[in-house]
């Protein structure tokens, strides 16, 4: 490409950009396009761009070639403006030629087509943000622009606000002021025209600029509190009556042109109640009002357009209003209006001062937020199609208006307490009437009616004035309000006899109901009676083992987690073969979100009644170890599957044979670290932990035969240690492994473990990498063919106790990482507690004694500094005076005195205060 400036030049690159945009044949297009990318190299080719995009005689007024010119100019900016800009790439611009570009680019902000003005403006901005000192003067031209202007909002006015709204969350807090004082006034003008003359996107852009600037005085405001205020209350009170004004017209489906300017009143009212209702008091109630207008008028529309279809009396359909985007490409619609405006509603009741105010309207509140908890048509189609998309909106805090009427709950219970939760029950139970009258009536879609108030109840039990607990205490209340919560808790138990009879006991009425029910139940648990607990706990198996859709499922399973615990021996033993049944049809079946909840609500049914457990364990152990092995990377089901592996390792008829089927085939894998996918070998040395934390002799003898030179091998100075990434996550894993196995073994380990470090053991570490096959752990194995022990030319006890003692001086050096050997301490205590007949006398003791105080030296990190007093402890109590006395004797006068310095300002280590209390002594 010739070199840019001239006529031909300027053709050129214009034929490039046709080429670009209208050519048919395909390497026509890439040619023009991979032209362009080089353009940046020619001098004057970034100018010809700002040329091109400005002025349309070049291009014979072809709006798109000038929009596809300031396009590639933004990206050229951005990459090639300022060698000191975040994303710069080679080579950078010259200063003349951005000297230039800044010349000709302001012109393009008054052309006739919005699109051009807009691509101008955004390459604009661009030079703002990635010149290192900005665009001097830029928006006091803009402002000026506009002041000029303004009355007969000439394109130049359009060009100026929407380049102002690309730049006013960047504004410098030294110019804001100086900014908002003059801009401001002129922005409201433009704002408050709805007379037609100015269109509804320019209304919108210089309300997007006023909510950017208050945003920011709101930030300078936590620093700059009295200037802020004496700034923005002039500025702001001429803004109020507008703002207000949007808010509390009505809504209407037909015309939504005006959606956007409402979305960013209600921004704006949400951030001035926010950071300036003090300053701002006198328009307080006004702001009450208007939400009010539209909290009250709004509920019809969204019940017509969004809740019910037009097969139960509405309009709504799957899809419907959505799709518009505002101006910074958000969605629009009617469901985020309406979160919108409860983020404001929520902002008014968090006020203490205007409690007096909302009080009287809390009953009708409460009455009007239960209907706007309703589920779209959208979301009742997807929750029943998908149920990982189910388990996901009922566990996060999506934008939605049923989130936010449950976030606007919980506000008026921490404002209000138990008035607020009078309220919300009597609306409940008014709800769920006028839902009983429907379905009498024959209108479909009466049980969404239902479900919002079953909704509304179980999402603020948390909130509850001392939660749901017992009231027989009393807890220093007076007896009014104890009463007042005695009576609160005997609607709830109504209301659930009421739950069981019609929702879990009778006909099927709707999947989502059942499930909300259920749902319900397991929230209110702290408040069920004994006779409930059983039938609800009977509803949750029949649902389990059922046909029914996920959220039947889904809800059993929170009750089982929730009852499980809490239910009679004699009633959870009659149920808890078939619990196990659905439960584990559900692990073959679910989807990650489901599988998390169904591994969650095994652990208590486990604890509650191992005898159940064991009965089940043999259909159980192989789909959670499948679970295990296939999700073994995934941090949230890999520590899941665990939980649930672990409470059967603590169920004494179960962990022999969990065990027996576990280990040959998690030995082979820590045995052959190399040949393993990532994630494999760490997720075996949790689970092999799993089984050795009961302490059970033989199991923690099998393990020690299989794994203790294997994960020797694997620590720093083993053959394996390379096998580690950075993180160490394996080191870790192993040394806690190695840890719980000392420990347990005491010095029977020592002759336990000797098996595993024989020729053969450490052949097959250090040979490993060669291996072509990796050990396979779906199916896993039943047979305990493969256990590694008792083999010939074992190590001997004095070799096992070596090969422990040289890894944990190792470790224990100051120039090993810190983070790796965070353990070390506690494998060095572990040795001189457990093992004391080797460890606790010389010369062991002496050089455990000076390795942990030169590392204590060395070390700043939490876990580490407290196992290596815990390890110091365990030798002052173990070793006696005598040896203590003995020891020290040993150490270099340097490490003595580095000792003695470091002892009492470790003494912080709460746990480990005991023992440094009586060595102190000593």
């Amino acid at each position: 490409m010739a070199s840019a400036g001239g006529s031909e030049a300027i053709a050129s690159i214009v034929r490039c950009l046709r080429s670009c945009l209208y050519a048919v044949d395909g390497e026509e297009r890439k040619a023009a396009e991979r032209q362009l990318e080089g353009g940046v190299c020619h001098p004057g080719f970034s100018s010809t761009l700002a040329s091109i995009a400005t002025e349309g005689a070049l291009t014979n007024h072809d709006v798109g070639v000038r929009q596809l010119a300031a396009v590639i100019l933004k990206q050229v900016i951005k990459k090639h403006w300022s060698a000191e800009a975040l994303k710069f790439e080679d080579p950078e611009l010259p200063q003349g030629e951005r000297t230039n570009i800044q010349a000709v680019l302001p012109n393009g902000l008054s052309d006739p087509s919005s699109k051009v003005r807009t691509a101008v403006a955004m390459c604009i901005a661009a030079i703002s943000k990635a010149d290192p000192d900005g665009w001097p003067g830029l928006v006091e031209n803009l402002v000026g622009a506009i002041h000029a202007h303004r009355v007969s909002m000439t394109p130049l006015v359009h060009g100026a606000i929407r380049c102002l709204s690309l730049l006013s969350d960047d504004i410098d807090e030294h110019y804001l002021p100086q900014v908002a004082r003059s801009l401001l006034p002129e922005l409201l003008h433009v704002a408050a025209d709805n007379s037609g003359a100015t269109p509804a996107d320019l209304r919108a852009s210089a309300l997007s600029i006023f909510y950017d600037v208050i945003k920011s005085l709101a930030v300078m405001g936590a620093v700059y509190q009295r200037q802020v205020r004496d700034l923005l209350v002039p500025l702001v009170d001429p803004w109020l009556p507008l703002l207000c004004g949007v808010v509390a017209q009505p809504m209407t489906i037909q015309d939504t042109s005006g959606w956007a300017i409402r979305m960013l009143c209600l921004k704006s009212l949400t951030q001035l109640i926010s950071y300036f209702s003090k300053p701002l008091q006198q328009h307080v109630q006004h702001v009450m009002q208007a939400s009010w207008e539209m909290y009250t008028s709004s509920l019809g529309l969204y019940q017509m357009h969004l809740v019910l279809e037009p097969s139960e009396g509405g309009m709504a359909s799957e899809g419907d209003l959505q799709g518009k985007m505002d101006l910074e490409g958000n969605t629009l619609d009617l469901e985020s209006l309406l979160a919108q405006l409860f983020e404001l509603l929520m902002a008014l009741v968090g006020l203490p001062k205007y409690t007096k105010i909302i009080r009287p309207a809390l009953p009708e509140m409460s009455y009007l937020v239960v209907s706007y908890m309703q589920m779209t048509v959208g979301q009742a189609t997807e929750w029943l199609e998908n149920p990982a998309q189910y388990v996901a909106d009922e566990e996060d805090n999506t934008f939605t208006v049923r989130v936010s009427g449950e976030l606007l709950i919980d506000s008026l219970m921490q404002a209000f307490n138990l008035e607020a939760a009078r309220a919300l029950m009597d609306a409940v139970e008014r709800r769920t009437q006028e839902a009983a009258a429907s379905q009498a009536a024959g209108q479909a879609g009466w049980w969404k009616l239902r479900e919002a108030a079953l909704l509304a109840l179980g999402c603020c039990t948390a909130s509850f004035p001392a939660g749901l607990a017992d009231v027989r205490g009393g807890g220093g209340r007076g007896h009014r309000q104890q009463a007042t919560i005695a009576d609160l808790q005997s609607r709830l138990q109504r209301l659930v006899d009421e739950v069981l009879r019609t929702d879990l006991q009778g006909p099927l009425i709707n999947p989502l109901l059942v499930g909300r029910a259920m749902w319900l139940a397991a929230r209110l648990q702290p408040i069920l009676r004994p006779d409930q607990q059983g039938p609800l706990l009977a509803a949750a198996a029949a649902g389990l083992n059922s046909n029914l859709p996920s959220p039947v499922k889904i809800g059993a399973c929170r009750v089982l987690a929730s009852l499980a615990p809490r239910v009679p021996g004699e009633v959870l033993g009659s149920l808890a073969d078939s619990l196990y049944g659905g439960l584990l049809a559900l692990l073959a079946c679910s989807g990650e979100e489901a599988l998390n909840l169904v591994l969650e609500s095994m652990v208590p049914l486990i604890k509650a009644d191992p005898t159940a457990a064991a009965r089940a364990l043999p259909a159980l152990s192989t789909p959670l170890l499948q679970v295990w092995s296939r999700y073994v990377t995934d941090p949230l089901l890999a520590e899941s599957s665990l939980e649930v592996l672990g409470a059967l390792a603590r169920v004494p008829q179960c962990l022999g044979p969990l065990t027996q089927q576990v280990l040959p085939v998690v030995a082979k894998v820590v045995r052959q670290p190399r040949a393993q996918p990532d994630g494999l070998v760490e997720g075996c040395l949790d689970l092999l932990a799993k089984l050795v934390r009961p302490g059970k002799r033989e199991v923690v003898a099998a393990v020690a035969a299989s794994c203790c030179g294997p994960l020797i091998a694997l620590l720093p100075g083993g053959p394996a240690a390379d096998v580690d990434d950075d993180t160490g996550a394996l080191t870790h894993g192993a040394t806690e492994l190695l840890v719980e196995l000392v420990r347990a073994g005491g010095e029977d380990f020592l002759s336990w473990a000797a098996p595993s470090l024989n020729s053969a053991a450490i052949v097959s570490v250090q040979g490993a990498a060669s291996s072509s096959s990796s050990a396979s752990l779906s199916p896993m194995s039943t047979s305990p063919t493969g256990c590694h022990g008792g083999a010939p030319g074992a190590a001997s006890d004095s070799a096992v106790f070596a090969a422990l003692l040289g890894t944990t001086l190792r470790m224990l050096d100051p120039a090993a990482d810190e983070y790796r050997t965070c353990l070390a301490g506690d494998l060095a205590a572990a040795l001189v507690h457990c093992l004391p007949s080797r460890a606790a006398v010389q010369p062991v003791l002496g050089e455990l004694l000076e390795a942990c105080c030169r590392k204590l030296a060395a070390s700043n990190l939490s876990p580490l500094v407290g196992g290596l007093l815990a390890a110091l402890g365990h030798m002052a109590l173990i070793g006696g005076a005598g040896g203590w006395l003995e020891a020290l004797g040993t150490m270099q006068m340097a490490s003595l005195v580095m000792y003695a310095g470091l002892w009492p300002q470790g003494c912080y280590a709460l746990h480990c205060w005991r023992c440094c209390r009586v060595a102190i002594r000593i």
